[in-house]
């Protein structure tokens, strides 16, 4: 059964902080299932859930395993909590109200003194779609440690990120866009693409490889999206990110 059957349309200010709500989600799954090895009875965790489009979906998955999410935003979790959560208990949804220049410029907790709520080795499956977009370097690798404590040895990661790498960056250099000019023109592994840095992050291959070996994270597959050719002009839309895949040592 569709889970939008049981599971009510999220309101339009809370989809569109995230887009493409039901059927992203359904992507998401198929991608974990056919990419991370997404087990029915893992324990999976989702950094970034927003209004839960990717739980709908999972919720039909997981039936003997759990799932925690958390976001930056508080009525997406009480959303969640409200409509998925009551459905289904194994699956439970926190708030953390960490800082973001785009999405929660007031927020009180800084990345440094970032903990996600759970305890060490936890989870068997942590992911993170279209997060690592959104975080400079310094936040970038707070979550990274916190990835790599609260998983299992031989857990997986599953996360989505704009990398660029020598060639990326040469195709741009040719372009006039303004996306691309900011990022070759910016300086250091994390380039913005945007005068606001968290609305449009992209990182350095090398410097996301070498933080996540240093976080004892062994990156297995790297699959490359489409984007650039969105950031260049030559597509109307962003289409899939880069998508990570590794393992806790």
């Amino acid at each position: 059964m569709d889970v939008r059957t049981r599971i009510p349309d999220p309101p339009s200010e809370l989809s569109e902080l995230v887009g493409g709500v039901w059927e992203t989600g359904r992507s998401h799954v198929i991608e974990l299932q056919n990419l991370s090895n997404l087990s029915e009875s893992d324990r999976v965790l989702d950094v970034g859930c927003g209004v839960g489009r990717t739980a709908v979906w999972l919720s039909q998955h997981l039936t003997s395993g759990s799932y925690e999410g958390f976001d930056i935003n508080p009525d997406s979790i009480a959303w969640c909590q409200k409509e998925i959560t009551s459905r289904h208990p194994n699956f439970r949804f926190a708030h953390i109200d960490l800082y973001n220049a785009a999405y929660n410029p007031e927020g009180k907790l800084r990345a440094e003194d970032l903990s996600f709520p759970y305890p060490d080795e936890e989870f068997d499956l942590v992911f993170l779609f279209s997060v690592f977009t959104h975080l400079q370097t310094d936040d970038s690798e707070r979550y990274l440690a916190e990835i790599s404590r609260v998983l299992r040895p031989g857990g997986r990661v599953h996360a989505t990120f704009f990398l660029l790498n020598r060639e990326r960056l040469d195709q741009f250099e040719k372009s006039d866009e303004s996306l691309p000019r900011a990022l070759v023109e910016a300086d250091g592994p994390c380039r913005a693409g945007h005068e606001i840095p968290e609305w449009f992050v992209a990182l350095e291959e090398e410097f996301v490889i070498d933080l996540m070996k240093s976080k004892d994270l062994t990156i297995s597959r790297a699959i490359y999206g489409p984007w650039p050719e969105w950031a260049l002009g030559e597509v109307p839309e962003m289409g899939p990110q880069d998508t990570v895949l590794a393992n806790r040592s």
